[in-house]
């Protein structure tokens, strides 16, 4: 199937049917061009959880959605069908973070309670529970070889833990300010971290050296994502606005306000050429990485978005939200 160059993505707002989740809009988006006719966009609506959801991972298959919130679950869902594949229970608080291992075998939730778990995602059982930090766990993420996890606590402390042996490193974190978010690279050298007020930090995750250091504006920062390149940042602030840096340099590439209110997550296609963003004013909305440009908004969130992933494919986008459901935005060519 031929792609459509970037500038021709032209796609219209997207408003989703809760009762036939079926709808097809004139819609193309990276990975799906070419099409000959408007691709159909199917949305499934996950619910379970009894609270606002804050995190959500695929599976490197594809096939499975990772979910977790304030209910203290962690919920696995059959992507293809919607259906809710098990209920991981084991935290004592809110889950704030999930992640999945490279081959899809495990999977790490970190929450308030401060403790990271890493689940047998085949078994639903607990593997091991990490402790360490004295503070709620905002993010988890698994360096591409799986052999260390990365954690980050409210508190601004990170750690790295060799899985081999559960043991952990001594913490290394950026002063006292408060920890916000981080995001881990694609290809595993690179940690970029977020504390408050606004400062965005870029690690050497070998190292665990600080490798710049870029201030922000007044606004706090809610959420970052490196591009598939790692040469990238997308960053998202609490005035709405999305930015794209230069990862080493801090050059910014684009900026604009992206949603009335918060910007509050923030997510790149698997090909990097579309960037998701999600704020609090329930909206999805889609844009070129190179130039900035809206291509979509994909509505039907009730309350603000949380968290977004691609999928491995990019034809389907998870989100989250404090309206206590996940979606599913599937992105096909029409028959």
């Amino acid at each position: 199937m031929k792609r459509l160059p970037t500038d021709s993505l032209n796609l219209p707002e997207i408003r989703a049917n809760r009762e036939l989740h079926l709808f097809c809009p004139l819609l193309l988006v990276a990975g799906i061009g070419g099409c000959s006719r408007a691709p159909t966009t199917k949305e499934l609506t996950l619910q379970g959880h009894d609270s606002g959801v804050d995190a959500v991972a695929f599976s490197p298959s594809g096939d499975v959605v990772a979910s977790a919130g304030a209910d203290g679950t962690v919920r696995l869902w059959d992507v293809a069908t919607g259906e809710e594949r098990g209920i991981l229970r084991g935290h004592t608080d809110a889950v704030w973070a999930v992640a999945f291992s490279s081959d899809g075998q495990a999977l790490a939730s970190g929450g308030r309670d401060g403790t990271v778990k890493l689940w047998d995602v085949a078994a639903g059982q607990v593997r091991n529970t990490l402790r360490g930090h004295t503070d709620g766990v905002r993010c988890v993420a698994f360096t591409p070889d799986g052999r260390t996890l990365v954690s980050g606590s409210a508190g601004g402390r990170l750690r790295l833990w060799n899985l081999a042996d559960s043991e952990m490193r001594p913490a290394f974190h950026e002063g006292e300010s408060s920890f916000v978010t981080m995001a881990l690279a694609p290809n595993g050298k690179t940690l970029a971290t977020v504390s408050v007020p606004a400062t965005v930090s870029v690690w050497d995750v070998a190292t665990e050296r600080k490798l710049a250091t870029y201030p922000g504006d007044a606004s706090l920062v809610a959420a970052v994502a490196f591009s598939p390149d790692s040469e990238s940042l997308a960053v998202a602030s609490m005035d709405g606005r999305v930015r794209l840096l230069e990862v080493l340099g801090g050059k910014e590439r684009w900026s604009f306000r992206a949603h009335a209110g918060n910007a509050k997550a923030v997510a790149f296609s698997p090909d990097g050429r579309i960037l998701a963003s999600g704020g609090s004013d329930g909206a999805v909305k889609l844009w070129d990485a190179v130039t900035g440009v809206e291509r979509g908004t994909l509505t039907g969130h009730a309350q603000v978005i949380t968290a977004l992933a691609f999928a491995p494919s990019g034809q389907t986008l998870v989100s989250a939200s404090w309206d206590k459901t996940v979606r599913l935005w599937e992105l096909t060519c029409g028959k």
